[in-house]
């Protein structure tokens, strides 16, 4: 078995090719600082920031190459979630001397090959249940972006995350390059059509899903989940015969309301990147 899973390894590096990449920094109020390995020219979540205790801001950026592939540079669009804002500050990275695999390290050259993760969380139930159903459909649900096929040094180990059109993993490794024949156990992992049990955190349980794979530039997830779940053919109540009305919002600001999104916010992102750190 373990010779079989080598192989398929194997020849998942060889069919995908060298993946572009930069390792940087995705930071999170009390967990800290990882090492992440990001994709190129796409959107991506780098950091939480703590504003007070009720609240928090998501913040995006952008990694690009130059023309001559021996420049990375980074874009901070601050809490723009699709990087249309104007950009805040850009910082360059140009120290081709790293070592591949190590912070800061980039590749420029090769396939656009990664793995988006969503993280949901709901009330805790006892038992959780094993799947979440339109939970993983919600807003609120928030994800990350890793570069796959990209052998990293998370400061303890090494890891690789793959994905294809059933789902993602990460492996660790008991050395740098990620021989395949040096394969560690699993660190984590989500499939396309299932919003997967992962853990419980403080008052809530948190479920997992890859929303997207990409290999070579192509999204090769075909399965549109969220219509898919939330679509009933046989609704349970039937349609009133007259609208019920205006609602006014309510006048007051309910400050419990924040902390429970912010609490919720940051447990969604630690699960993300617990599939990488742990």
């Amino acid at each position: 078995m373990i010779l079989i899973l080598t192989s398929l390894l194997s020849l998942v590096l060889l069919v995908n090719g060298q993946s572009r990449y930069f390792i940087g920094n995705y930071t999170l109020p009390i967990v800290g600082t990882s090492v992440v390995p990001y994709p190129l020219d796409l959107c991506v979540n780098y950091e939480v920031e703590l504003k007070d205790f009720t609240s928090s801001v998501n913040k995006f950026g952008i990694f690009t190459c130059n023309q001559a592939n021996d420049q990375v540079t980074f874009t901070d669009y601050g809490a723009s979630d699709n990087c249309s804002a104007s950009p805040v500050s850009t910082v360059n990275y140009t120290d081709n001397t790293i070592t591949a695999g190590e912070r800061y390290s980039f590749n420029c050259v090769g396939q656009d090959n990664y793995v988006i993760t969503d993280a949901c969380t709901a009330d805790t139930k006892n038992p959780p249940p094993a799947t979440g159903g339109a939970i993983c459909c919600e807003d609120g649900c928030l994800g990350n972006a890793v570069a796959t096929d990209v052998c990293f040094n998370d400061g303890k180990e090494y890891r690789m995350a793959y994905c294809d059109y059933i789902g993602s993993t990460t492996y660790n490794y008991s050395a740098k390059g990620c021989d395949p024949s040096k394969l560690g156990k699993i660190k984590g992992g989500s499939t396309l059509a299932l919003c997967k049990y992962a853990t419980t955190q403080l008052i809530y349980d948190v479920f997992l899903r890859m929303s997207k794979c990409v290999e070579n530039g192509t999204d090769v997830t075909d399965v549109d989940y969220c219509p898919y779940i939330e679509t009933s053919s046989n609704p349970t109540l039937a349609p009133s015969g007259a609208p019920t009305g205006y609602t006014s919002p309510p006048t007051t600001f309910d400050e419990s309301s924040c902390i429970v999104y912010y609490v919720r916010n940051v447990i969604a992102l630690m699960m993300v990147i617990s599939i990488w750190m742990v």
